[in-house]
């Protein structure tokens, strides 16, 4: 299995595979992590041209692209003897202003991925992390949103143009999601979709839920809307009325993840619309990747985000099975874009699932 894995500065990407590598070797499969910036700094080195971190985007174009080519070669002799890799890579940089090849797409049909992954991460973890290094302090939150969309858009277009599947994968997913990608392929993809606004100051409804995550996670390769929490930054203020609004809504740390404080975070309105943007047009993505939708609904009160994702489903060809748990019946509307009767319980469901045997594929 020979996977690309980009993700722009700041995601963790790169840990985040070497997490995937440690799990495969317990699991008896060795798998190499190749990081085209590491070679490549490393070949700089053996040359007598050492780079440095702070100052190789400046580098002149054409000094970068011989480095790249070199590690990619070198790459590719590796590649010849180890049957699993993952290559670590950026798709490309903003970098004052402009954009910067991360990767050289020459190498694709060399390289002949099965599969294309880009890791994101919470755009306030990633300011968090950024914000350490002296040449990435200075960029917005604007900025790195427009790069966190850049990545994943070129990652993409390379995956379509080798007919090659491309998952979008938070670095808060358990390193089993990649690791099951590659090594169990028969296990279905599932996007949990549930009114995370409605029970999201509801401890007891949130612990349901992320129950049923917990026992989908048992027979699937499960994408959770709220590994990445954009959504819970704050509203944009009101032309007329004050200024941006500090803090992010879920508790963050100064630790060695390098999230930001919520006391410390500021977004302008345009920001904040840019996150809420991102945030329907992420979840519709990791809708597409998946094999089909689980509706958790735990509550009366509908919600225009679970309503909209069951019809995004439906109208990309994916199964929907809705758990609906309040006494009264679900509205038509709801119950419509169901394959299946509405379930009154997670058990009913899962019970499904077990007779039609959409759990073939299991964890083990």
């Amino acid at each position: 299995m020979r996977v690309v894995c980009t993700g722009m500065s700041g995601t963790g990407r790169l840990d985040y595979v070497r997490e995937v590598a440690a799990l495969a070797h317990r699991h008896g499969h060795e798998v190499a992590v190749f990081d085209v910036k590491e070679i490549m700094f490393r070949i700089a080195a053996d040359r007598g041209q050492p780079v440095e971190e702070e100052t190789i985007l400046d580098t002149a174009a054409s000094t970068l692209e011989a480095l790249r080519a070199a590690a990619l070669e070198q790459v590719l002799r590796l590649a010849e003897t180890t049957p699993h890799f993952i290559l670590a890579t950026h798709a490309l940089f903003r970098w004052r202003n402009a954009l910067i090849p991360g990767f050289d797409v020459h190498y694709l049909n060399q390289l002949q991925p099965d599969l294309y992954v880009t890791i994101s991460d919470t755009i306030t973890a990633i300011k968090g992390r950024l914000d350490r290094q002296a040449r990435w302090r200075h960029y917005s939150y604007h900025d790195l949103l427009t790069w966190r969309d850049e990545e994943t858009f070129v990652t993409e277009m390379m995956a379509s143009f080798q007919r090659q599947p491309h998952y979008l994968i938070a670095r808060d997913q358990p390193p089993d999601t990649l690791y099951r990608l590659m090594f169990r392929p028969a296990v279905p993809t599932v996007y949990r979709s549930y009114p995370i606004t409605h029970i999201v100051d509801q401890p007891d409804l949130q612990a349901e839920c992320e129950a049923l995550g917990t026992q989908l996670d048992e027979q699937f390769v499960v994408f959770d809307p709220m590994a990445i929490k954009d959504s819970q930054a704050p509203q944009p203020a009101t032309p007329a009325g004050p200024p941006p609004t500090t803090g992010a809504g879920e508790a963050q740390n100064d630790g060695d993840d390098g999230e930001v404080s919520t006391s410390e975070t500021t977004f302008t309105p345009a920001e904040s619309q840019y996150m809420a943007d991102q945030t329907v047009a992420r979840d519709y993505k990791l809708i597409k990747q998946s094999d089909l939708v689980v509706v958790y609904y735990p509550t009366t009160v509908l919600s225009a985000g679970v309503i909209s994702e069951m019809i995004y489903a439906v109208a990309n060809g994916k199964q929907v099975f809705a758990v609906w748990l309040p006494p009264t019946e679900p509205s038509p509307f709801f119950s419509y874009y169901c394959t299946a009767p509405v379930f009154r319980s997670t058990d009913a469901l899962f019970a499904y699932f077990e007779r039609t045997g959409l759990t073939r594929g299991r964890k083990a």
